[in-house]
């Protein structure tokens, strides 16, 4: 049967920005369009710096409405303003952490700009989670079914207020209630399950599409003398705090390098006050350099966080480079070893073991070093033990559903 001729609607408000959640989404919907019609719904914000991988004609954009001027794209009125104000407030009252102003203009302008009805299904995407509401809201008036697919959780979100848990969770639990399905990436899933979600039968757990080929290094290099590794991400003073892990490199200046790439949030002064030769804060870089770096890299260094019901996408990316990769993880319930432990080349770390005994550290360490170098896996192998995370075999799952609905 053809469903070439179906459209979908997809809602996702920050695809305008580029980040790990729009990156994964891009690739989705490049799987979708090979049987379906697929049009994006975002907002145009001033100064976000996504350059679109989809085709254009397909993005649907509305204006953002902000009292910020440098975010802001429409024109605002007095009412504008009100609302705005009354929402803002609203929301930082209840601790809600939910953005209703977005919301409301999205649907409203949305609706004017295209005809809804055209579309025979609603696929939204969070973060955030008000793409899901908006989606919620078309979806009933014009009665098409609607799927939600989740790449972070909303009312049990860790960088939320923990005081305004409960009224995230009715307020969720109110909105999805109208969905087909609600596509959960491990470990979202569990997490929903485990705080007794109301609308847990209509979870359906999905994997998070990570490994890409594209990225994988076959003209690795061998290892020198001194090992450069490579810790390629954000960084933040309290969920994923680098302290430890540059204290333990700092005494391997004969063993190792250390290069920091990315962002980083909070205050850091380990970092940005480096009292070591061997380790290098670099700064962000584009997607582009990166690539590079990862062909120059002898060992990733992933740093793990705090945050034990969602998954950096940042581990997949290390693994499909087919490299050897350290990870550092801060908890035992860390979500990075369900796929780490079945990575041949990966050394797993507990931060607390590494404090609690830096010299063996250091020499478990040297030793995977030495016993790695040079080594890779093949891009084939890979797919093999990971074949669940791959885009297809992500969208697979997301199809079937599709075609029960349409």
């Amino acid at each position: 049967m053809s469903f070439k001729n179906k459209r979908i609607l997809v809602i996702h408000l920050d695809y305008c920005f580029e980040n790990a959640n729009t990156l994964i989404v891009e690739r989705i919907l490049h799987q979708l369009k090979q049987d379906y019609d697929v049009d994006i719904a975002t907002y145009d914000v001033k100064g976000a710096n996504h350059q679109y991988g989809s085709d254009l004609e397909r993005i649907k954009t509305v204006k953002y409405y902000s009292l910020n001027r440098a975010m802001n794209t429409a024109n605002l009125e007095i009412s504008d303003v009100l609302r705005i104000c009354f929402c803002n407030i609203k929301e930082k009252i209840t601790k809600s952490k939910f953005d209703e102003k977005n919301v409301y203009y999205f649907k409203k302008q949305l609706c004017k700009k295209i005809r809804i009805s055209d579309y025979n299904l609603i696929l939204s995407f969070s973060n955030p989670f008000s793409s899901h509401y908006a989606a919620s809201l078309i979806s009933k008036e014009y009665d098409i079914p609607w799927i939600a697919y989740y790449l972070d959780p909303f009312f049990t979100n860790a960088t939320f207020d923990k005081n305004g848990l409960k009224m995230r969770k009715h307020l969720e639990e109110r909105i999805t209630g109208h969905a087909k399905t609600l596509y959960l990436t491990y470990p979202i899933n569990e997490d929903y399950i485990e705080n007794e979600f109301e609308n847990r039968d209509l979870i359906r757990r999905i994997e998070m599409p990570g490994i890409r080929n594209e990225i994988h290094v076959s003209d690795t290099n061998q290892c020198g003398e001194i090992a450069q590794c490579y810790f390629v991400g954000n960084l933040y003073s309290d969920i994923r705090n680098p302290d430890s892990v540059i204290s333990l490199f700092g005494k391997m200046g004969n063993v190792a390098e250390l290069f920091f790439v990315g962002g980083f949030f909070g205050d850091i002064p380990m970092l940005t006050e480096n009292n070591y030769a061997n380790i290098h804060y670099l700064g962000k870089k584009s997607q582009g350099e990166i690539k590079e770096i990862y062909k120059m890299t002898d060992v990733l260094v992933n740093i793990g966080n705090l945050i034990i019901n969602q998954i950096p996408s940042k581990i997949f990316e290390y693994i499909s480079t087919g490299k050897p990769i350290i990870n550092i993880y801060k908890t035992l319930k860390c979500p990075t070893l369900k796929y780490t432990k079945k990575y041949p080349l990966c050394l797993n770390i507990y931060e607390e073991d590494m404090k609690s005994c830096p010299e063996k550290a250091v020499k478990i360490i040297d030793d995977f070093i030495r016993k790695t170098r040079g080594r890779y896996l093949s891009s084939q192998e890979i797919n093999e033990m990971f074949w669940g995370n791959l885009d297809a075999s992500v969208t697979k799952d997301l199809k079937s559903k599709i075609e029960e609905e349409i």
